[in-house]
């Protein structure tokens, strides 16, 4: 898609919420809240430059207010988003063997956990470790993020929701100690984890899967159904966004079967 503009995940989580899901007779999408909408467009914050064309398109007609922070619950979804992400990428990485166990003493305060609970249940298990490992970091990223946003909130005589949209900063927050650590956990999964060989072959696998489903696509657009075809204008960069929409709708094995059907 870098010849037509790029591919958006948030933008095509908004077209497939408001556009391309057709399941009712009265409207397409599915009747979400603007509130709803907004925190989804709005998931990582204002959007003040390179706003993909569909929302451009969709702010015209219901002005989502893109200069703006979104509501305190979208802000709360986006860190959990991260919470939970961070805790279970380590949790998964150690058990698929991606990298030993003992890996995780060279992240400071996961280093201090792991001393904590080992000192309580002395005959532990590293199966089971791992998982109080976890627990006890998901535990604390909430009361940090509890405590931090509590202090804002009363830093900032919060009233409204309107209030929080006004502020020129996220209000829901970690503390910056903790934003430290998440900082040393992510570094740490990037190194050995994200950059492990075994996960770069598989990315680069399903990369190869998307472009040639793409290519196969674009170059044979009567293999796409029916409802898809009739979405496409006479362009190919309406073409080429409608095969984009249509793949980013795949499962993972679906892509798989698609690509070994073609191709195998």
């Amino acid at each position: 898609m870098k010849d037509f503009g790029g591919f958006s995940h948030n933008a095509h989580s908004l077209k497939l919420l408001t556009k391309l899901e057709k399941r009712y007779a009265s409207y397409n999408g599915l009747n979400l809240t603007w509130e709803v909408l907004e925190g989804i467009v709005k998931h990582n914050g204002p959007l003040l430059h390179n706003v993909s064309e569909y929302v451009q398109e969709y702010h015209v007609q219901n002005d989502l207010d893109l200069t703006t922070y979104a509501s305190a619950e979208a802000q709360v979804a986006a860190l959990a988003d991260d919470i939970s992400y961070i805790s279970h990428d380590l949790e998964d990485s150690v058990g698929a063997k991606i990298i030993d166990f003992n890996h995780l003493s060279e992240i400071t305060f996961i280093d201090r956990y792991i001393t904590t609970i080992k000192s309580q249940f002395r005959d532990i298990t590293s199966s089971k470790l791992i998982y109080e490992v976890v627990r006890k970091l998901m535990s604390d990223l909430i009361n940090d993020l509890l405590l931090q946003t509590n202090n804002n909130f009363k830093k900032e005589n919060i009233t409204t929701a309107m209030d929080i949209r006004h502020l020129n900063y996220q209000i829901i927050d970690f503390t910056e100690e903790t934003k430290e650590y998440i900082k040393e956990i992510r570094q740490f999964l990037y190194n050995k984890v994200y950059k492990n060989n075994k996960l770069t072959a598989m990315t680069l696998k399903c990369q190869k899967i998307i472009q040639e489903l793409f290519k196969l696509y674009i170059n044979n657009i009567d293999l796409l159904p029916f409802n898809w075809k009739e979405l496409i204008l006479d362009d190919e960069k309406s073409k080429a966004t409608i095969v984009a929409d249509y793949i980013a709708g795949m499962t993972d094995r679906f892509a798989i079967q698609e690509y070994q059907a073609f191709y195998s």
